[in-house]
């Protein structure tokens, strides 16, 4: 199955990506539509692979927003239980560190640091 990506992570949703899903459940591209200004001078695999990767790391914050505070989560229009992304904020630097605004607290987070110890370190402060 394949379908067209727009990480929301990028500068002005500028990222396209045609990806696929493999077997195994991994994505994988197969063709990139546009580069955002962050990602233009990088070869089509590396700005996919960079893309994703920034777009995990947001992802795996959100998820640990979550686990402090279960308020994040909503239902869709089928009952489905969703994430309150309304509620949380982000943005890369031209530098690519994330910082993710929620609850009026920031987390800075670069690449390779350890998720659960700096949102639970942010949130735990009052």
């Amino acid at each position: 199955m394949s379908t067209r990506w727009t990480p929301d992570t990028c500068a002005n949703l500028g990222c396209v990506f045609d990806i696929y899903f493999n077997n195994s459940g991994g994505m994988a591209l197969k063709n990139v539509v546009s580069k955002c200004k962050d990602h233009a001078g990088l070869d089509d695999q590396t700005a996919f692979n960079n893309a994703h990767k920034e777009n995990s790391i947001r992802m795996d914050v959100v998820r640990e927003l979550v686990k402090h505070d279960p308020t994040l989560i909503k239902l869709n229009e089928r009952g489905e239980q969703i994430i309150d992304m309304t509620r949380i904020d982000s943005t890369y630097d031209k530098d690519r560190k994330l910082s993710v605004f929620f609850g009026g607290k920031t987390i800075n987070i670069e690449a390779g640091q350890d998720v659960v110890s700096i949102v639970s370190g942010v949130i735990n402060v009052d």
